[in-house]
Formats: structure tokens, C-alpha cells, sequence
């Protein structure tokens, strides 16, 4: 290179970009050059700028679509186990996850009259071990990464499995996950999903982002349907009394 001639690409008043034209040849360039590659700077620069509209679209409407199918996989089923595995399912193919797994909490009174609170799985989507070869986590664990999520009510992006020690992959193959707490606008805890990829640094916080906007919608889901569930139950038991009074 002997001469050089550089163009900045803007677009209302922001730098999108640069053109960089080169010569082998000392001063190849003149005032006629300049002007007209200033002028084809200013069409690179639309173009730039309708491209990434685009793009901005398309991801937009990608991640409605992806809201409205997971939503709709839980809304559509009749029990609430049934509607926690659609969402699994559904999340694994949509972000091509290698594994997804579900936790709900559950507390019980230990021998010392204590309450104790565990995250108990209740979906896993990638895998063919039963739910009962997942491990519980007890929500005071010291050394759990899940559990502090859960008590902290904070996402977590872990882009190497191997460099934290305090989580264990749920399936042979992971090397990185993201986990996230969902709750109510009380902060109770409602549940908490985990999905791990084959690849390292398989999630950002564009993934973070979709995913905690979903999260609202399916802590109302799975609260409507313990509710439901509940009143059934109830119902069952009012009947299950008249009948006994009947008798």
C-alpha cells in the first residue's frame, strides 16, 4: 500500500461503520474520489441501517413466536405435570438445549420441627433417566449453585461447567448452562428452570432476557394450576364427606 483513502459510514450523526480504499500506487487518490466515495458511503450506511432493522424484526418476531408457543404448551395441558413437561420440551427445541429441567419447591417439617425447603424436579426434557435419578436441592445448600439462584431470586449464565464446582451437570455432555429462578411479584418462589447446551458459552443475556420475560407468565401458569388443582382436590373431598354423611 502506497496511498490510503478512508470514509466514514453515518447515519444520523452515529458511525456505523468506515470504508477503507487502498493503492498500490503514491497519491492515486483525488478530491473526485473522495466526493464519490462519500456519496456511496451514504448508501452503505441506509443499507447498514435497514439490514439491522431487519435483523431487529425478525429476532423480535422470533422470540414472540417462541413466547407464545411455550406459553401455549402450558396453558394447553390439564395437569400441572403435564403442562411443566410441555414447557420443557418445548424450551429444548426451541433453543436448541441439550438438556432442560424443571424444579418446584416443596417444604416439610424435619425431625427438629424446622422448616425445611427443597427443589424437587419435576420435568427433564434430553434425557432418558428417570426424574427420580435427579438429585433434590435443598434450598440452604452452601454448595449449590441452583440453590443460590433460588434463594437469591438472581439468573445465572454458567459458561464452563467445568470451572464451577458448585454445579453438577444434570446430563453426560453439558458444558455450559443457564438457570433461572421463577417467582411471583412477591418474590415467593414458584420454581426454577436450568438448561444446559453441549457447547461452551452457549447462552448470552439476549437468551437471559427471553427467558426471564418468560418466566413471569409461567410462574402465573403453574399457580393457576396448583390452584386448580387444589380446588379439585377439595371438591373431591366435600363429595367424598357428603357421602359419608349420606351413608
Amino acid at each position: 500500500t502506497r496511498s490510503e483513502m478512508a470514509i466514514p459510514l453515518k447515519l444520523q450523526g452515529r458511525v456505523v461503520g468506515a470504508v477503507d480504499v487502498q493503492s498500490n500506487l503514491p497519491n492515486a487518490f483525488d478530491d473526485d474520489d473522495i466526493q464519490v466515495l462519500t456519496t456511496l458511503a451514504a448508501q452503505v450506511s441506509v443499507a447498514i441501517d435497514n439490514a439491522q432493522l431487519f435483523e431487529q424484526s425478525r429476532r423480535r418476531a422470533n422470540e414472540m413466536s417462541f413466547l407464545f408457543d411455550v406459553t401455549t404448551a402450558a396453558a394447553s395441558a390439564e395437569t400441572l405435570q403435564l403442562a411443566i413437561q410441555n414447557v420443557a420440551s418445548e424450551l429444548r427445541n426451541s433453543l436448541n438445549a441439550l438438556s432442560v429441567s424443571i424444579y418446584l419447591p416443596q417444604t416439610y417439617l424435619n425431625n427438629d420441627d424446622e422448616e425445611v425447603t427443597i427443589l424437587h424436579p419435576v420435568a427433564l426434557a434430553g434425557s432418558d433417566q428417570p426424574l427420580s435419578e435427579l438429585s433434590e436441592v435443598r434450598l440452604d445448600s452452601s454448595n449449590s449453585l441452583i440453590a443460590d439462584s433460588a434463594r437469591a431470586r438472581r439468573s445465572t449464565i454458567v459458561d464452563d461447567v467445568e470451572e464451577r464446582g458448585d454445579y453438577l451437570p444434570v446430563v453426560d455432555g453439558a458444558r455450559s448452562a443457564i438457570v433461572v429462578p421463577l417467582s411471583s411479584g412477591a418474590q415467593q418462589l414458584i420454581g426454577l428452570v436450568a438448561l444446559e447446551s453441549g457447547e461452551l458459552a452457549a447462552y448470552d443475556n439476549d437468551t437471559l432476557t427471553l427467558l426471564l420475560t418468560l418466566s413471569g407468565t409461567l410462574s402465573a401458569i403453574i399457580q393457576n394450576q396448583q390452584l386448580l388443582e387444589q380446588v379439585q382436590e377439595t371438591n373431591e373431598q366435600l363429595r367424598e364427606l357428603d357421602r359419608l354423611k349420606s351413608d
